[in-house]
């Protein structure tokens, strides 16, 4: 399940993330004792050089609470794609 400010979806801005997350996560925890709530905060951006750009999600996350729910937070979970220079060089040999 996704909580999220009703306007974030619309427009990702600052003004509409979760004022206080960590006061939210403890609301649904006290209500729901079994479930395991995390804060996390994803955005969206390109990277560019030149006239090569990569468009892609950074996902910002405490790893010590992320390891309950997904595998994020493993350093075994990071997947090495091409850099942006060898993008860009993979670009120019075609």
């Amino acid at each position: 399940i996704i909580v999220q400010h009703d306007s974030y979806s619309d427009d990702p801005a600052l003004q509409h993330l979760i004022a206080e997350p960590e006061q939210l996560v403890a609301q649904i925890k006290q209500q729901h004792p079994t479930l395991t709530a995390v804060t996390r905060l994803r955005v969206d951006a390109l990277i560019q050089a030149g006239r090569h750009g990569v468009a892609l999600t950074i996902s910002g996350v405490q790893p010590n609470k992320e390891s309950q729910v997904s595998a994020i937070a493993d350093q075994k979970a990071i997947i090495a794609g091409k850099t942006l220079a060898q993008f860009t060089n993979d670009q120019h040999m075609q």
